[in-house]
């Protein structure tokens, strides 16, 4: 009797494109990436545990964004990681995904965690609108923050997605004007009528009514970038 899987074949990921039609016969279309989502190896995971088959993945897996996305996928299924460290690879999160971000709730009295897979976890007076799995919204998560007034807030995930809860308005994303990723960080301006996003090669991309004032790529200064503030 087999009582448990164990997968040393490749999760890799598979980056879900769109087109607006298909090509004539040795034509080209052009497509957009609409998203993200775990495969090889994971699907034969994922098919065995929703049988109620214990899965095991002794694959390796990195550090990065495409790391994040993996981890949080396996964990969603219940299958658990056994992987002995390699330099620049990280062990299996366990039973939690990697934590993204905690921004303050407006108040000061409460934040809310977000992880890379998309949930979104509120304490003290934060409020919930709403995450990336509920809606099915491909990941991984990166960063959020919430509206000046603390009645939405904004998810930004590693290609460039932004999705918006509550009263918070889109102004545009990476994919959209075809900018290069991955993105590390979202900021609002104070009136909250725009943000601005980071790229961990430190660009910086402007939306609404957000200025440009300059990124560490113009001035020659070394990276990778990993946080973004803005000024009160």
């Amino acid at each position: 009797m087999i009582k448990r899987l164990v997968s040393l074949g490749s999760v890799i990921v598979d980056l879900i494109l769109e087109v607006p039609a298909f090509p004539d016969r040795g034509g080209d279309v052009l497509a957009s990436q609409r998203g993200m989502v775990a495969g090889g190896a994971f699907n034969v995971l994922s098919a065995a545990a929703r049988l109620g088959l214990p899965g095991i993945y002794a694959g390796q897996h990195g550090t990065g964004p495409f790391g994040d996305l993996v981890r949080a996928a396996l964990t969603g299924q219940g299958v658990q990681g056994f992987f002995v460290a390699t330099p620049g690879l990280t062990p299996l999160a366990g039973s939690s995904a990697p934590t993204a971000a905690a921004p303050p709730a407006p108040s000061g009295n409460g934040y809310a965690i977000l992880t890379s897979n998309g949930a979104i976890y509120t304490f003290g007076d934060a409020s919930y609108f709403g995450n990336l799995l509920d809606h099915g919204y491909p990941g991984p998560a990166v960063s959020m923050a919430y509206t000046p007034d603390g009645f939405g807030y904004t998810i930004l995930t590693a290609f460039g997605g932004i999705y918006s809860f509550g009263n918070a308005v889109y102004y545009g994303n990476l994919i959209d004007h075809g900018y290069p990723g991955p993105a590390v960080s979202l900021s609002y301006t104070g009136s909250g009528e725009g943000y601005e996003i980071l790229t961990s090669f430190g660009g910086m991309y402007s939306f609404g009514d957000a200025r440009y004032f300059g990124n560490l790529v113009d001035h020659g200064y070394p990276g990778p970038a990993v946080a973004l503030g803005n000024t009160p």
